[in-house]
């Protein structure tokens, strides 16, 4: 990316932010996805 370090740090931020909130709903996706291909 060309963008500059803080867009970088307010993305980095945001995604973590992001990956906090939906941690659990992540990880039941994921598992719904394996199960699914089982």
């Amino acid at each position: 990316m060309a963008l500059g370090p803080p867009y970088r740090v307010i993305v980095d931020t945001n995604f973590i932010n992001f990956s906090i909130q939906n941690k659990l709903d992540l990880e039941k996706g994921m598992m719904d996805c394996l199960y699914a291909k089982c």
